[in-house]
Formats: structure tokens, sequence, C-alpha cells
């Protein structure tokens, strides 16, 4: 059994600048998206025990997709996305104890991940196309 029972959740934050870019907004366009930014995961356990993972000082995000206008006022953008980054940091908090799980010899650990995902947009105002 895991030293601190099961573990019951995580999260992620990105914090990040991004630009994002349209060859044709107003009807099917090619898209572009790059973010860089800071990232922070945690997991959680029963017993109340947290694992951050921070000091992420470069996270980079690329995501290549379409932007399909359905009418005036609605967007779908199926979008691809790669990503990269490192934690430098890991600690361990307890009954608010904070531990440090790296030292100075640790080397970061590095991350990567692929996403596919399906986003829409509306347009309060409609399109003028």
């Amino acid at each position: 059994m895991a030293p601190h029972g099961t573990a019951t959740h995580g999260d992620t934050d990105f914090w990040g600048l991004g630009v994002r870019a349209t060859s044709d907004p107003d009807r099917i366009g090619f898209v572009t998206e790059l973010a860089i930014g800071y990232r922070r995961a945690r997991s959680f356990w029963d017993d109340g025990t947290e694992l951050q993972l921070t000091k992420a000082p470069f996270e980079a995000r690329l995501g290549l997709g379409a932007d399909v206008r359905l009418n005036e006022f609605v967007t779908l953008s199926p979008m691809f996305t790669l990503g990269v980054g490192s934690f430098e940091k890991v600690e361990s908090v307890s009954n608010s104890a904070v531990t440090d799980q790296t030292t100075a010899v640790d080397q970061s650990d590095g991350h990567a991940w692929a996403t596919l995902t399906l986003g829409g947009y509306f347009d309060l105002f409609g399109s003028r196309r």
C-alpha cells in the first residue's frame, strides 16, 4: 500500500500569455495558437497529504487546428495541441508541514503532453461577413 493511502484527485494550473491567429474567421480557416507561461501541479491523498510540483519557469504550448463558422454567431474550433515544460521543485505537504522532496543534486522533471480538443465560441453581436 502507498505510504499516504489512495490518491484521491489532482489538478494543474497554467498561467501564460498567448497569441491565436486564424486565416479566415468568417468561414473555414486554419488556426494557430502559441502560448508560454508557468505551470503548477498538485496531487492529493485520502490522508490529507498533498504533493506540489512547482517552479516551472517555462512552459510552452503550440496548437494547430481550424475555425469553422457555423453561422454568424457560432464557431467550432477543433485543435491538436503539443506542450513541453519542467518542474524544478517538488514538495510534500502534510498537516501544514512542508517537506522538500528534491535536493541540490536532483535534476528537474521534464514533461510533455498532446491533446485533441473541440472548442466553441459565440459572437454576441454576430459576425460581419
